[in-house]
């Protein structure tokens, strides 16, 4: 931040420090453990997802290929749901 005098000119700055050690390691903990995950399911052909609140569903790699559907990043709910119920 700009500490400026009573005219408005640059006179100085401020800058505030935050140790954000613990979130970084929390971070890295957690790619490793993301990267662990997906390690297992590829050696395991195990297919797993999440469905956010807008009904949006997060596939795996191997999910798409346990139901026989194009690798993508999203699907909305339904194109799921019309696989398993007629």
């Amino acid at each position: 931040m700009v500490l400026r005098d009573e005219d408005g000119a640059a006179i100085g700055f401020m800058k505030i420090l935050r140790d954000r050690t613990e979130q970084r390691l929390g971070f890295e903990r957690l790619r490793e453990t993301e990267d662990r995950l997906r390690r297992a399911q590829e050696a395991g052909g195990v297919g797993m997802f999440h469905v956010d609140a807008e009904g949006t569903l997060y596939p795996t790699p191997e999910f798409c290929r346990l139901y026989g559907l194009p690798e993508r990043e999203a699907y909305p709910s339904t194109a799921f749901e019309r696989l398993v119920i007629p």
